[in-house]
């Protein structure tokens, strides 16, 4: 897992380029997206704390525990659309945690909320 890694601006960048653009074809873009709206792990990440008219992509990504506790990884990226057909794009990478997996989910469930709030606070 410490091989086979990528930073949270470089996966914003990749789902924003999916968001933006048509990676492709459209069958498969619209299979992709519809996955990742309609995908049942993680409701308590990046969904978690945001209102309920939002639709929400995303890919939950999460290790196992090493025999310290420590979880090497526990993630959630994607993209969240306003009502408005605004949005944007998110990754919120939590690594070598020694919390529980509820309060990993929570801390981005947190996380989430507060660039949701200063997204809308921008006006954007």
């Amino acid at each position: 897992q410490y091989t086979n890694w990528t930073t949270p601006s470089e996966a914003v960048r990749l789902i924003e380029l999916f968001r933006q653009k048509d990676l492709f074809s459209p069958n498969n873009n619209n299979l992709l997206k519809k996955m990742l709206v309609e995908t049942s792990t993680g409701p308590d990440k990046i969904k978690g704390l945001l209102p309920e008219n939002l639709v929400v992509g995303h890919k939950t990504g999460n290790s196992s525990r090493n025999r310290h506790g420590i979880k090497g990884a526990d993630n959630d990226i994607g993209f969240v659309t306003l009502p408005d057909g605004s949005g944007y794009s998110v990754a919120i990478f939590i690594k070598d945690s020694k919390e529980d997996d509820k309060t990993n989910a929570q801390m981005i469930s947190r996380i989430s909320r507060v660039i949701f709030e200063n997204y809308i606070q921008q006006g954007m």
